[in-house]
């Protein structure tokens, strides 16, 4: 059994809390179709419900999504439906990839290595299964300044978590050496800057709700004292939290070239 965090409670509402604006997903998709387009087949674990997939395979990169979330997979093939930007799908564990090895082209991994304990097992499972002179593309997490970091921040400590989540969150740096000890050559694509509003009080609530994977190991009670903790602070520092507050979010790719 994985150790890994499975996003089965999310499908429901997956896409629309982790939505981008149309501008911004269609310069991610651009960016990561103009390092994958014509390497053949291309591998993404942790497909989820399709939200990159669709619109990469859309842009004429042959995807295949691999995920260990059954729900997470009905949801990407309701999506995907009868459209000629289908996706194959595999459910499978992304530290032991049922792949021969030397089967694709490349891959890209989007908000993954956080949740899997292992994720040094997952670099060496996609160097196998990629060919010689493939490439990994590695979203680490998108990086949220002003209210929205302040506001995790806080509820994090209030919420007593030591550990926000099981897998890589020391930064990039290790995850260079690791792919260096394969061999992988770094390179930092151009970042996607997205700026936008948030009500910190529909922010804050999201966390209480239990929305975010890195809250689901609180229960009920804890989530409520951090929520009116962290409200409290926010009244304090903001005045009223209906009123939006801007956020800039970075979304910063690591290109990894093998030999």
């Amino acid at each position: 059994m994985s150790e890994s965090v499975v996003f089965d409670r999310a499908a429901e509402f997956y896409d629309r809390t982790r939505a981008l604006a149309p501008a911004t997903m269609d310069a991610v998709v651009g960016r990561l179709a103009g390092e994958l387009a014509g390497r053949g087949r291309v591998l993404e674990p942790g497909v989820g419900t399709g939200r990159m997939a669709l619109p990469l395979a859309a842009a004429g990169v042959e995807v295949i999504g691999l995920d260990l979330s059954v729900p997470m997979l009905r949801e990407l093939i309701a999506k995907r439906g009868d459209s000629e930007a289908r996706v194959p799908l595999v459910r499978g564990d992304a530290t032991r990839l049922p792949f021969p090895a030397g089967t694709f082209g490349g891959a890209y991994v989007v908000h993954l290595l956080h949740l899997v304990p292992d994720w040094a097992g997952v670099v060496a499972e996609l160097v196998r299964v990629l060919r010689r002179g493939g490439v990994i593309l590695v979203e680490i997490g998108n990086i949220a300044g002003g209210i929205a970091q302040e506001i995790n921040e806080r509820f994090e400590r209030a919420s007593g978590l030591e550990r926000r989540h099981p897998g890589l969150i020391d930064g990039p740096e290790r995850l260079d050496a690791e792919m260096g000890l394969h061999g992988g050559r770094m390179r930092l694509l151009e970042p996607i800057v997205e700026t936008h509003t948030v009500r910190p009080d529909r922010f804050i609530g999201r966390l209480e709700e239990n929305i975010f994977s890195w809250t689901w190991t609180l229960d009920d009670a804890t989530r409520k004292r951090a929520a009116a903790e962290v409200r409290a602070w926010a009244v304090e520092q903001l005045g009223p939290l209906d009123r939006p507050q801007t956020v800039t979010v970075t979304m910063a790719y690591r290109a990894y070239d093998l030999p």
